[in-house]
């Protein structure tokens, strides 16, 4: 099942003699699979070292020992296109990649150019998401002390005081072991909020 998918990462994460085995090829086999540069490529090579003609003759030779040991003949119950091992190769796929050995996309030293091309946008989009996130976690920080120093230059304690970034919503009074405002101040401050000074949408609340 899956023989491109598994077959190509096990190609290009385990030790040879473990793909070997795994896929069942001679070592040639696995050195002409070792250069595929994708797993398109790998799929056509697996057709035309006849590996998939070879599998279909272990899987009919295996169906007919199992027919004889139990002496029953084994009807396939799956229509051809519904079997989950499905691997398959269309016209379009081998004329794709002909055109594409042709002009030399899967030679060694185009394979490694795009190998490296890749790595260096990897790592590129690494270095974004690195520094997107961190300029989020900055602005968060800022905007809860912006908040929080608002709340203190209005006159009241911040010690029981949360700001819920992914709301935009201060909650006064969130710990019950702390000591609390009074709903009069509370009202108080509301009543004199200046919004322009704070992120916009922001609320208030009370417990």
């Amino acid at each position: 099942m899956y023989a491109v998918e598994n077959g190509y990462y096990f190609l290009n994460k385990e030790p040879k003699e473990k793909v070997i085995s795994y896929l069942r090829i001679t070592e040639e086999e696995y050195n002409a699979l070792h250069g595929a540069g994708d797993k398109s490529y790998f799929k056509f090579l697996l057709y035309t070292l006849s590996i998939v003609a070879r599998w279909k003759e272990e899987a009919d030779t295996a169906i007919k020992e199992l027919e004889a040991l139990t002496g029953c003949k084994w009807v396939n119950p799956y229509e051809y296109d519904k079997e989950r091992k499905h691997i398959s190769i269309t016209e379009e796929e081998v004329s794709d990649i002909n055109n594409k050995i042709e002009t030399g996309y899967y030679t060694p030293e185009a394979i490694t150019a795009r190998k490296e091309e890749a790595r260096k946008n990897a790592i590129e989009k690494k270095r974004n998401e690195i520094i997107s996130r961190c300029a989020s976690a900055v602005r968060k920080a800022e905007t809860e002390r912006n908040v929080l120093l608002y709340i203190i230059d209005s006159g009241l304690s911040v010690d029981n005081v949360i700001y819920y970034d992914h709301t935009n919503k201060v909650v006064f009074n969130w710990l019950d072991y702390k000591d609390k405002i009074s709903q009069g101040d509370f009202v108080d401050f509301l009543n004199n909020v200046d919004y322009s000074k704070l992120p916009e949408g922001i609320t208030f609340e009370i417990k």
